[in-house]
């Protein structure tokens, strides 16, 4: 966790420097970014950052967190409330996936740098990973739990396999984001239409005879 020093700065200058470190985690794994760049883009010395956070390490993991964070929020925000209201999980999922497809363009720096850590993260993998799934996670148990309560899912199959499901076609669609930035979004977002269709076929709600 950052020091209290670094709770102290203004919020302008803390942003200044999530900003920096944005930039070089985007571009670089753990291992290459380098510190003495992001200092020299800030225009401070080396030394304050270690007033701030223990190492690069704890940098990088508290800026992998900022960048999720802002990202959920996003995704959250973006989805129409009457959606939402409407409790059918399909239609959130689909709306979910557009708006991923958004936040690509409009957040490129943590998007890429989210995508890259959950792949490229050296020793830290296992804890980049761990922050990305803790914010997934919430959003899939409330996602199914909804579902189930509104009865928008089949009731024959237990909530931890459909967690499952939804959990694998999230990962899935940021590894096909991640491997076709240049993709058309008309493109994309037929391939979104007819993923969520051929979940909606096989995991609907209907009423048995």
């Amino acid at each position: 966790m950052p020091s209290d020093t670094w709770w102290n700065l203004e919020l302008p200058k803390r942003q200044f420097i999530i900003d920096a470190c944005l930039s070089e985690f985007a571009a670089h794994n753990i291992e290459s970014a380098s510190l003495s760049t992001i200092v020299k883009e800030l225009g401070i010395a080396k030394g304050s950052m270690y007033q701030y956070f223990t190492d690069k390490e704890e940098l990088y993991l508290f800026i992998l967190k900022y960048a999720q964070d802002q990202l959920v929020a996003q995704l959250r925000s973006r989805i129409p409330i009457a959606v939402y209201a409407q409790g059918d999980m399909f239609a959130i999922l689909r709306h979910y996936l557009y708006v991923m497809l958004d936040l690509q363009q409009l957040y490129p720096r943590e998007y890429i740098f989210t995508q890259r850590a959950i792949r490229d993260s050296g020793s830290q993998l296992i804890a980049a990973k761990a922050i990305g799934m803790r914010m997934q996670d919430a959003f899939v148990d409330e996602l199914i739990q909804t579902a189930i309560a509104n009865r928008s899912v089949r009731d024959d199959v237990e909530s931890s396999v459909l967690e499952f499901l939804v959990h694998a076609i999230i990962a899935a669609t940021s590894e096909y984001l991640y491997l076709h930035p240049d993709a058309a979004p008309t493109q994309v977002t037929h391939f979104f239409d007819q993923l969520v269709m051929v979940l909606d076929q096989g995991m609907r709600y209907r009423i048995r005879k």
